[in-house]
C-alpha cells in the first residue's frame, strides 16, 4: 500500500456529487423506538417464602436425588435364540435353579454385573433393569440381534448427601416450582392489568422492569445494523409494531415460560 500514490480528497462539490449519484444508499428506513416488558417464573423466586421443615420434608421425599447412585448386582442371561431363552425362563420359573436350566438349554449364556445407573448402553434396558425388584427373572427381551433375560440379585442404595450440604439447593429447587405456580396465577391478572394501565404501572406491580430498546427496523435491526436478540424471538411482535401508532401497544405475547408486552414509543420516519 505505501508504494501507491493516495488519492486526492475529495472537494465539497465532488462529495455532493457522489450523494447525488448514490443517495438510495444512504437511504434509512422507518424505525421504532419500542418499549418492552416480560417477565417469566424466575420473576418470582424472590417472593417465595419457605419454612425449614418444608425444605427438610422435600430432602426426605427426594432422597435418592441427592445420593449417589445406587449399585444393582445383576444376572444377565443372553442367546441369539429367542425359543431358547424362553425355555430356560420357562425352567427357572418351574422351580429349577438358574444353574440347573443352563445346564439344560444350550446356547444361553450368563454374565454376572455390578451396575450403576447409565452403564447399560441401551436406555430403555437401563431404565428397565433400574426398575425391577430383585428376585424376579424377567424376559426376553430383544436387544439389536441378541435376547435378554435379567435378574436383580441385589441392591446396594446410595449414599445421601448431608442435609446441610444440599439445604441450599433444596430450597431453590423448591423455590423454582413455587415461582412457576405463581406465575401460572397470574395469568389472569396480567391480562386485566394488559388492558387497562401503562407498562410502567404493570411493571410495578408484577416487579419486572420496562426495557427500552434501541430504535429498530421492520427486521429487528439497529441502523448499526445489530439484530436485537430481545425482539428476534418475537417475530409476531416485530410485525404488530409496525401496524400501529406511536403510543399503542400489543396484545399479551405467550413464548416459552414467559409474557410480553411491547409498545411503541416514537415512529422515526424513513429518510
Amino acid at each position: 500500500p505505501e508504494a501507491i500514490p493516495q488519492p486526492k480528497t475529495p472537494t465539497d462539490e465532488e462529495l455532493r456529487a457522489f450523494y447525488g449519484k448514490n443517495s438510495a444508499r444512504f437511504q434509512q428506513p422507518e424505525r421504532r423506538r419500542i418499549s418492552m416488558l416480560s417477565y417469566s417464573p424466575e420473576d418470582y423466586t424472590d417472593k417465595v417464602e419457605l419454612k425449614a421443615d418444608e425444605i427438610r420434608a422435600e430432602y426426605d421425599r427426594r432422597i435418592k436425588q441427592y445420593s449417589s447412585p445406587e449399585t444393582r448386582q445383576v444376572a444377565q442371561y443372553t442367546s441369539d435364540n429367542r425359543n431358547a431363552l424362553q425355555t430356560f425362563i420357562d425352567l427357572v420359573k418351574g422351580g429349577k435353579s438358574a444353574d440347573e436350566a443352563l445346564k439344560q438349554v444350550p446356547g444361553v449364556m450368563l454374565v454376572d454385573l455390578m451396575l450403576k445407573p447409565g452403564d447399560l448402553t441401551d436406555k430403555q434396558y437401563d431404565a428397565l433393569v433400574f426398575s425391577m425388584p430383585v428376585g424376579q427373572l424377567q424376559g426376553p427381551f430383544p436387544i439389536q440381534e441378541q435376547f435378554y433375560a435379567v435378574e436383580v440379585k441385589s441392591i446396594t442404595p446410595g449414599v445421601p448427601t448431608p442435609f446441610e450440604q444440599v439445604a441450599d439447593t433444596v430450597r431453590n429447587d423448591l423455590a423454582r416450582s413455587a415461582a412457576v405456580r405463581l406465575f401460572e396465577n397470574s395469568e389472569e391478572g396480567f391480562y386485566d392489568m394488559a388492558g387497562g394501565i401503562s407498562l410502567e404501572e404493570i411493571a410495578k406491580n408484577i416487579g419486572a422492569p420496562v426495557i427500552q430498546l434501541d430504535a429498530i427496523d421492520a427486521n429487528a435491526t439497529t441502523k448499526d445494523r445489530l439484530q436485537s436478540s430481545l425482539l428476534a424471538k418475537y417475530p409476531e411482535a416485530v410485525r404488530t409494531l409496525f401496524s400501529v401508532s406511536a403510543g399503542q401497544t400489543t396484545d399479551v405475547i405467550e413464548g416459552d415460560n414467559e409474557r410480553a408486552l411491547f409498545r411503541v414509543d416514537e415512529i422515526l420516519p424513513a429518510h
